[in-house]
């Protein structure tokens, strides 16, 4: 489906839904019956892709508010109130291999666009609709409000930096300065402990393991989130990380599972010494086996992306999705 262009018959489920307002993004136009999502600073706009600004879903439009410039509501942030209605409402379902199915009940699904939701994010581009209640003859409806947040349907475990070793299974040292592969545990600028990297052709290999959590979803994807800075801006460090991963499930060999790894984003080269940045590596459903236990993980900055910067990993974490209870 696309976006719309005029107002939905917008089907809800249950007793008639409940309802509150928001401030209305500037130049915006949201119909009734459309998906409604919420921007950094709170306001309603269409649901569109995390990068256009959309952050969260919140519900459907009761009405239709037209605040593009020009409109008798003038265009400005906040000129109007929103009235948005949270409940189980039925969306267009996406298509091929993003459409949701009867056996996807339970799973959390992403916004399109203002009409069409789907089972995946997109590599983390869409932000989440709801939760999946029912599919009637190929129509998902969906659960969804300001009481349903990303996080009760999106867990995380946090991975300390004292817990990642060297290649060798040897505990970080203290950083050292020096123009080689070393890296080592460093307290940056009296405050910010992280993981430092050399700049260094190739530069060395951090390992780790995380236990995965009793209530992971096995049929969605999760992924390895790293928060990282450089010392410098050096236009030409567009650094990545280089990712490998192997999952471990009971009953398996321990040395069955084959690399789950990949390549992260890159961090902009030129932006500001010590800006944080997340780097991200998707990992898909297909390779989360059920009754995976434990991942073990290395972490690499990409060969030949670090000339003339040091790079500093902040933070680790898994961001993964729960199983609906």
């Amino acid at each position: 489906m696309t976006a719309l262009a005029q107002e939905r018959l917008t089907p809800f489920a249950g007793s008639s839904p409940a309802r509150c307002t928001y401030p209305i993004k500037a130049n915006v136009r949201i119909f009734r019956g459309a998906l409604v999502g919420l921007d950094s600073a709170g306001r309603a706009m269409p649901a569109t892709t995390i990068a256009l600004g959309c952050l969260r879903i919140v519900g459907k439009a009761s009405a239709t508010y037209d605040n593009r410039t020009g409109s008798t509501l003038g265009g400005a942030a906040a000129a109007v109130d929103v009235e948005v209605e949270f409940g189980v409402f039925q969306f267009a379902n996406s298509s091929s291999t993003d459409a949701i199915a009867a056996a996807d009940v339970g799973k959390v699904v992403y916004a399109v666009d203002d009409q069409t939701v789907a089972l995946t994010s997109n590599t983390d581009l869409r932000p989440v609709a709801g939760i999946v209640t029912e599919v009637v003859n190929s129509k998902p409806y969906v659960y969804m409000g300001p009481h349903v947040s990303p996080e009760s349907a999106v867990g995380f475990v946090a991975i300390p930096l004292n817990s990642f070793v060297d290649a060798d299974g040897d505990p970080l040292a203290k950083f050292s300065s020096a123009a080689s592969p070393t890296f080592g545990l460093n307290l940056a600028d009296s405050e910010a402990l992280n993981i430092r990297w050399n700049n260094d052709a190739t530069p060395g290999t951090a390992l780790c393991q995380v236990s995965l959590p009793s209530d992971l979803d096995d049929a969605s994807p999760m992924a390895l989130e790293f928060v990282c800075s450089k010392s410098g801006a050096t236009v030409g460090d567009a650094t990545t990380l280089t990712v490998t991963a192997f999952i471990l499930s009971v009953g398996d060999l321990h040395d069955a599972d084959a690399d789950c790894g990949g390549v992260t984003n890159a961090l902009t080269g030129n932006a500001t010494a010590k800006t944080t940045a997340m780097l991200t590596h998707i990992i898909t459903a297909a390779n989360v086996p059920a009754l995976a236990r434990s991942m073990t993980f290395t972490v690499t900055p990409t060969a030949g992306l670090l000339g003339t910067d040091d790079l500093m990993l902040h933070e680790a974490r898994l961001r993964y999705v729960r199983k609906a209870s």
